[in-house]
């Protein structure tokens, strides 16, 4: 399957039902090498944020002011 998205964004569901596992995932898979997904931190730990995306295929990249950015990386490279 070819992956045509750049930018992803997860705005206002960091607690949805079930959590994010599913949704994360599904972006990695969907974006292009590189993408990019900009996340919305509302509450709880920064670094449990990060760890938590990181660990689903992205690597933290910057902070701009409550919106924290990734970048996709290739599962190979994990």
């Amino acid at each position: 399957m070819k992956s045509d998205i750049d930018l992803a964004f997860i705005f206002g569901l960091q607690y949805i039902a079930g959590g994010l596992d599913d949704v994360i995932s599904e972006i990695h898979r969907i974006l292009k090498p590189e993408g990019v997904l900009s996340f919305e931190k509302t509450r709880g730990s920064e670094k449990k944020l990060t760890e938590d995306v990181e660990r689903r295929g992205f690597v933290y990249s910057e902070r701009q002011a409550r919106i924290f950015i990734f970048t996709k990386v290739k599962m190979s490279e994990m």
